[in-house]
């Protein structure tokens, strides 16, 4: 699939990811998750607010010693909570996250699969072991592969939210194909998805962004990704039935 294909394909998914988002139960879902998650996240903040702000400020100095900068202290106030707010976000979405992958899909899925009718009566196990090792999987990528990130001055960030952009949807992968893919059709999927992925993540982030609309970023996101991964599985099913029997997955 060329490259113009792909934009298309990913447009497509999140167009009829956020007709979904906003059908009346995923939007509240959504906002309950999006409200309770930030309600949540700012309660921790306020408990552990002193040892969170030290820790904050000398990661702000270690920055700021590293490049050899000896701004002044506005600037490093500034910082502090800049960084502050950054991490209070990125919590938020975390958690979000973390809801979505072990409520809301299942509800998300179930809407979706309404304009996937080929899938509907389709029953297809990965298993519970399937699903546990590709969440640890996806889990250490996410960890050692930011730790590397970190490591890159400047370049380092750009990387980093790429990949948290790939991961965010790589992630939901499972859940949007729960019940209707093998494992090998799993692996497939996600081995040739990863372009779209990302894509697909970066209007995601970019969602994030924007004020209130950001609450509906688990329905968004869920749906968004069964869009895709629905629609994929859909045509892989008609090449493997127009395949000879016993050939292997298409390429």
């Amino acid at each position: 699939m060329n490259s113009q294909l792909s934009v298309n394909e990913v447009l497509h998914s999140f167009q009829l990811g956020l007709r979904d988002a906003l059908r009346p139960q995923l939007a509240l879902s959504s906002l309950v998750i999006g409200v309770l998650s930030a309600i949540m996240v700012a309660v921790g903040f306020a408990v552990g607010w002193e040892p969170l702000q030290l820790g904050i400020a000398a990661l702000v100095q270690a920055g700021l010693v590293w490049v050899g900068l000896v701004p002044p202290l506005w600037l490093v106030s500034a910082l502090r909570w800049l960084m502050t707010a950054m991490l209070f976000v990125l919590a938020v979405l975390l958690l979000m996250q973390l809801v979505l992958e072990f409520w809301l899909m299942p509800r998300v899925q179930k809407v979706c699969l309404l304009r996937h009718p080929q899938l509907q009566g389709v029953q297809a196990g990965t298993g519970f072991r399937h699903g546990v090792l590709d969440g640890a999987r996806t889990l250490s990528t996410w960890l050692f592969g930011g730790l590397l990130c970190l490591l890159v001055p400047v370049v380092g960030s750009v990387l980093l939210l790429g990949l948290s952009c790939y991961l965010a949807v790589r992630s939901l992968v499972n859940d949007a194909v729960e019940g209707k893919a093998t494992e090998a059709e799993v692996r497939h999927l996600i081995r040739h998805s990863r372009p779209q992925m990302l894509m697909l993540g970066a209007l995601l982030a970019a969602c994030a962004l924007v004020p209130l609309a950001g609450l509906l970023l688990p329905a968004l996101a869920g749906a968004s990704t069964c869009h895709l991964m629905l629609a994929r599985l859909e045509r892989l099913r008609a090449a493997q039935a127009t395949a000879p029997v016993g050939a292997a997955l298409p390429s």
